[in-house]
């Protein structure tokens, strides 16, 4: 019931944030909106800057009343925001209500990997993180395509109203499966709510052992700039296809959103992956292979656009499934909830900000420009996550920098994705270093 729940609650809120990408076109070209392609792509951006912004809330909150409950109305938010964007009367309003509709699905994006890591055994962290990853892509999936074909039948409005009645029947299937999967305060890990006072206190001084310890920061800077990449390669996809020479139709366009799908088998892979060959390693190669799709967008052939967007989509979900459950073992059960809405915010700080400034050079120079944009900003970051995440670094050791946030070890622990045998981890063969931690504070995650 636990996997049933985490799947519902993905389809809900991802199929409603990204809906209105397969629908671009269509508000750019709204009568009277006088709107930019770039403009036009406010539309994600401003329900993602909402999400950014609020997940530390959403922390809090759990705190003090526990995440089921906040999960349950994070969705409703979400859902009921998705009715009122479908009946805006002018695009700046549409972007207030995406705001808000950001600031309900931030309550699911801060708190699923937390309640992950509370439910199951770390060795199984890096799948069931996998399986949940896997259903925030068809969440994703279904919205894009629902939304395009719906556009249609129908125009943009129809399309988002689709959505909505979609997502409200998952959102009631994630509160019957929710409910009979609900943590028990008395299981291990779990932690009892606090008073406003002390989780307001504490979630300040969580903020502060998340941001200084390198591997974490490392982790949310990846994120923050691969995630942006991946937003901003779908807005603008579907106008390079709608531009000469291709013209496609949305419904055209939304057949290529199909390449989620590979996001599902990317996150189910790695998590296998991080478990046999270490998360560093899965991470690297994930990180070449999106670098490998970007590159493949360039060529002209739609065979060629396809499998690109295929290939890039797939590596990154690995990349985020990896990711995200690495963040929910290096912090010990009182600080999961802070540390894993820190990746939610720089994860769709990312899509936010980069979603949109990306689209720059694309209006001004076009897509080739565009595209070696986006694998600049991949390779410079992966770059400098390797820095944050290896052994030593410009600023000292790991060691040195998570010293002031451990208690009682003096060295940091090499544990890796799914290691469960005796005798530890296995040593990355390429890319990042693996360092992890299980549920008892090991120096090497934050206490």
């Amino acid at each position: 019931m636990l996997l049933l729940a985490l799947f519902a609650a993905g389809v809900v809120t991802f199929a409603q944030l990204y809906a209105p990408q397969s629908v671009l076109p269509l508000i750019e070209a709204e009568p009277g909106w006088d709107l930019s392609a770039a403009q036009a792509s406010l539309t994600i951006s401003a329900a993602t800057f909402g999400l950014a912004a609020s997940v530390l809330a959403w922390a809090v909150l759990a705190k003090r009343f526990g995440a089921f409950p906040v999960i349950c109305s994070s969705l409703i938010i979400t859902t009921v925001m998705s009715f009122a964007a479908a009946a805006a009367p002018d695009f700046g309003i549409l972007l207030a209500i995406r705001v808000l509709q950001g600031i309900g699905a931030a309550g699911m994006a801060a708190l699923a990997v937390a309640y992950i890591v509370e439910r199951v055994s770390p060795h199984d962290v890096p799948v069931v993180a996998g399986i949940y990853v896997s259903g925030t892509t068809i969440g994703g999936l279904a919205g894009r395509v629902a939304g395009a074909t719906l556009a249609e039948i129908a125009d943009w409005r129809g399309a988002l109203l689709g959505v909505a009645l979609i997502s409200l029947l998952f959102a009631g299937l994630f509160v019957v499966a929710g409910w009979k999967s609900r943590p028990r305060p008395d299981l291990p890990g779990a932690s009892a709510p606090a008073t406003d006072r002390a989780a307001v206190t504490s979630t300040a001084g969580d903020l502060g052992a998340c941001l200084t310890h390198r591997p974490v920061l490392g982790l949310y800077l990846l994120i923050f700039v691969l995630m942006g990449s991946l937003v901003a390669l779908y807005n603008y996809f579907g106008f390079h296809l709608a531009d000469p020479p291709y013209g496609l139709s949305a419904a055209g366009v939304g057949l290529f959103y199909f390449a989620y799908l590979g996001g599902t088998v990317g996150a189910r892979v790695a998590g296998s992956a991080a478990g046999r060959f270490g998360r560093g390693t899965t991470l690297a190669v994930a990180v070449a292979l999106m670098l490998a799709g970007a590159a493949l967008t360039m060529l002209r052939e739609l065979g060629a656009l396809a499998a690109g967007l295929l290939l890039f989509t797939t590596a990154f979900f690995a990349v985020h499934a990896v990711a995200s459950g690495w963040v929910g073992q290096l912090a010990t059960p009182p600080r999961r909830a802070t540390a894993s809405a820190l990746y939610s915010l720089f994860y769709y700080a990312g899509s936010a900000v980069l979603g949109w400034l990306f689209g720059i050079p694309y209006e001004h120079y076009g897509w080739t420009v565009f595209v070696l944009a986006v694998l600049g900003g991949c390779a410079a970051a992966a770059c400098l996550s390797w820095v944050l995440l290896r052994p030593g670094g410009p600023a000292g050791s790991i060691r040195s920098a998570s010293a002031s946030i451990v208690h009682g070890h003096n060295e940091p622990s090499e544990v890796a994705a799914g290691a469960h045998r005796q005798g530890g981890s296995p040593a990355p063969i390429l890319g990042f270093p693996d360092r992890t931690v299980s549920r008892n504070p090991h120096p090497g995650g934050i206490p």
